[in-house]
């Protein structure tokens, strides 16, 4: 049975049930493991913290329960009980308000960690797989799968019919209108530096024409994807012209659609159009189109341990998105990232250079910010190891310096060999029982017709 503390609050002496382990040291503040615990590994500091954290917030949680029970019977407990709470009510109800903030808190504490890495590097089965849920997120083996950032968080909600949540926010009309208004005037730019070019021809009006093409691209791409208009079709035409030709984009500008489900396959049917290029009808009389680029962020909520406490896996964009506007989407989320999970293909782990590329950024902008590089904001997952080329890859001249894994290839041949050789004699073996029982069978069939000869 749990064993009970002795609670003192303002004038009245509480018992509410002991804390776990790491917090049993409660006689000496200085005993408590989460503050003696410099000495663990990473992953064991932060479980006795976690837990400790836990243990206070539902002993707070607890007397905050207590207290206001007292506030209610205090009348019926006698007038001395209840000019004590009058007098100690005050200090009670802000110790309970500062209680309540803590666990709220607690309750919206978020790390965000992306998920990062080339397009079609695997890096949504992985997250996949931290969340335990396969196929929970889009994947696509042909193309890129994941057109806007999902962040996936904790879901606190114990009704079984909503188990796995989700939330889309669409952009604001006054968001995607300054846009197109910006768009439209960066296009009479370039428009007029092509006929300067032309003229001129000059290596300056050349590279102020590319940047203005290349500033153009990611709306370029936008205008095409919801529109369904050409670039070759886009001069002459207005915001509000562009506006108008797709009413299904205002239904959706400002809205935020919601998700539940018990199954989780039934959500992942219901989001895919929202966190894909998938193509589908938004409203109920519109035309199919893909709504990636209208999405200010998805939220996924589900019941994974990994995200129990605070932590919030965000699958962003591949960096090297064919779609210019996607890729953007990767690139300007990282500054909100407290740490970075980078995923390469096995395959081009040592030298893929989106990777490296990536890691180079992450390192420059974490040491500008902390002053060094630390190894907790970032690290490498190496995937689709199974699509190795396992003799190529031991032909390599890393693998031949490798001192360990050329002794696990000859122990692996040795082991081989053994296995080969039983293999030849079990099939010795079955080969002389096959005799041995003919000959039986020979026998006790020359055996039952001399019997039969003799009577």
């Amino acid at each position: 049975m749990t064993d009970l503390l002795e609670f003192d609050g303002p004038g009245v002496r509480h018992s509410v049930p002991a804390a776990s382990a790491t917090t049993q040291q409660h006689q000496n503040p200085e005993s408590f493991a989460w503050r003696l615990c410099d000495g663990y590994d990473d992953q064991k500091r932060i479980e006795i913290k976690e837990e400790a954290l836990e243990d206070g917030i539902s002993q707070c949680q607890q007397l905050i329960d207590m207290f206001e029970a007292s506030f209610d019977n205090s009348d019926s407990n006698g007038e001395h009980s209840s000019s004590m709470v009058k007098r100690e009510g005050e200090n009670l109800e802000k110790w309970m308000k500062d209680c309540r903030g803590l666990i709220e808190r607690h309750k919206n504490f978020q790390v965000l960690v992306g998920v990062a890495g080339p397009t079609g590097s695997g890096k949504t089965s992985a997250l996949n797989a931290l969340l335990e849920f396969s196929e929970l997120l889009p994947t696509n083996n042909q193309e890129a799968a994941t057109a806007v950032a999902c962040k996936v968080a904790y879901n606190d909600n114990d009704d079984p019919d909503m188990r796995f949540r989700a939330r889309v926010t669409f952009r604001t009309k006054e968001e995607l209108e300054r846009q197109l208004n910006l768009f439209f005037t960066d296009l009479e730019r370039r428009n007029e530096l092509q006929v300067a070019y032309r003229n001129s021809g000059s290596r300056e009006d050349f590279n102020a024409l590319r940047v203005e093409n290349a500033n153009l691209k990611p709306t370029f791409e936008m205008i095409s994807t919801v529109f369904d208009v050409e670039e070759h079709d886009i001069t002459g035409l207005t915001t509000q012209d562009l506006l108008g030709m797709n009413e299904s984009v205002l239904e959706l500008l400002g809205t935020t659609k919601e998700f539940q489900s018990s199954d989780k396959d039934d959500l992942a049917e219901q989001i895919k159009p929202y966190v894909d290029s998938t193509t589908a009808q938004h409203t109920e009389y519109g035309s199919e189109f893909a709504a990636w680029p209208l999405i200010d962020g998805v939220e996924l909520y589900v019941k994974a341990d990994i995200l129990k406490n605070g932590v919030v896996l965000v699958d962003l964009p591949g960096i090297a998105d064919a779609i210019e506007s996607r890729a953007q989407v990767a690139k300007a989320y990282s500054s909100k990232l407290t740490a970075t999970l980078i995923v390469s293909p096995a395959r081009k782990a040592a030298d893929e250079f989106t990777t490296v590329d990536l890691m180079s950024k992450y390192q420059e902008t974490r040491m500008k910010m902390n002053g060094q590089f630390h190894k907790r904001t970032f690290c490498i997952a190496v995937s689709q190891i199974d699509q190795i080329d396992r003799k190529s890859a031991e032909r390599s001249r890393e693998a031949k310096s490798n001192i360990e894994l050329q002794g696990l290839i000859r122990k692996e041949k040795e082991l081989k060999s053994k296995e080969l050789k039983k293999k030849n004699e079990l099939k010795d073996a079955h080969n002389e029982l096959r005799r041995l029982r003919s000959s039986k069978r020979t026998a006790t069939r020359q055996k039952t017709r001399s019997d039969s000869g003799s009577m």
